[in-house]
Parts: structure tokens; C-alpha cells; sequence
């Protein structure tokens, strides 16, 4: 699990201008702010407004998309994130790899509730 602690700084779950802060295992410490949320179309949207150590991005907006897939009753979890051109290839790889990590502990804790 590459993060060690989420908490909700203001707002609650499913609210807009909520903003929450997360504590990776390496110390980064990321505060995101909801900025929109579809029910209509199943996604949810969060802009990373302070980070610790600081990143060399103005601007980073993560947009999560949940699919159907009709012919198998499935879910596609799609997780776009857009940069500002300022951003350097660091940046991009490190939130590439928090991704990847992510997408591996979400489908253990799928895999543990599925054995339950």
C-alpha cells in the first residue's frame, strides 16, 4: 500500500469543495480538493491544491470514470489525470507509479472481500 493515512480536512463524503489529505508511505503529503462529482455520468474529479514535498506542477486535476461493461456486468475504473505544461517527467512518472499501486491495492481488498 503505497499510502499510510486519508482524513477528511473539511466537508464530507460526496460533497463538493470537500478536501481531504493523504499521507503516502514515502512522507508526501497531498491535499485534494472535490470539484465535481456525476452521478450522471459515474465521476468524481479532485484538484491537488498543496503537496509536501512541493512538485514541480501548477495545476494537476484527476477525473475518475466508472464504465459498465454490458456484456460481461463488469466495472472499467478509467483514471485520467491532466497536467499543467509546466509539469516536469518526474511528476508524470511519480503519479504514474502511485496509480499502478493503487489499481494493485484495490484489487487485493476486491480479492479479500470476494473470499469473505
Amino acid at each position: 500500500c503505497i499510502r499510510d493515512s486519508f482524513q477528511i480536512l473539511s466537508g464530507g463524503a460526496g460533497q463538493l469543495d470537500t478536501t481531504v489529505q493523504v499521507t503516502f508511505k514515502d512522507q508526501a503529503v497531498w491535499t485534494y480538493k472535490i470539484v465535481e462529482i456525476s452521478e450522471l455520468s459515474h465521476t468524481i474529479s479532485f484538484e491537488l491544491i498543496s503537496c509536501e514535498p512541493a512538485i514541480t506542477a501548477s495545476s494537476v486535476v484527476n477525473t475518475i470514470t466508472l464504465r459498465r461493461v454490458t456484456e460481461t456486468n463488469q466495472t472499467l475504473l478509467e483514471w485520467e489525470t491532466n497536467f499543467s505544461n509546466d509539469a516536469d517527467a518526474a511528476v508524470i512518472l511519480d503519479n504514474k507509479y502511485k496509480k499502478l499501486e493503487f489499481f494493485k491495492d484495490l484489487h487485493r481488498t476486491i480479492e479479500a472481500l470476494r473470499s469473505k
